[in-house]
């Protein structure tokens, strides 16, 4: 036997058997590099959770990559601060709040004034 051809048909087979092989090897690696970020992120939060201070670092090491990384001088970037730090420093500083603005057909008034 020299030369031996396989039917179109069966070729189409053979490469959608070996497209499903690569998808699932693909897969596989995928899934084990996401449990591996998992188990390096619950890691973290442990640390972190033994050491509050390390939490602060942290955000001061992002707030600094961040700036580091603006493309606009002169931009201010405020990151978001926990929620517990939100009520901590509204505890400490209270700021009045202005009541969010509705739409109505006398004008804009504060949510929760019903119109006369």
């Amino acid at each position: 036997m020299k030369d031996v051809e396989l039917p179109v048909a069966m070729q189409q087979v053979m490469a959608m058997q070996a497209e499903a092989i690569r998808e699932k090897r693909a897969r596989i690696i995928k899934a084990e590099a996401e449990f591996d970020a998992s188990v390096k992120l619950s890691a973290a939060a442990a640390q972190i959770m033994a050491n509050p201070a390390a939490l602060e670092l942290r955000r001061m090491q992002m707030i600094s990559e961040v700036g580091a990384e603006s493309t606009c001088s002169g931009a201010t970037q405020t990151p978001p601060l926990p929620s517990r730090e939100k009520a901590l420093a509204g505890a400490r500083h209270p700021i009045s709040c202005v009541s969010p603005m509705v739409g109505s057909d006398s004008g804009l008034l504060p949510l929760g004034i019903e119109p006369v």
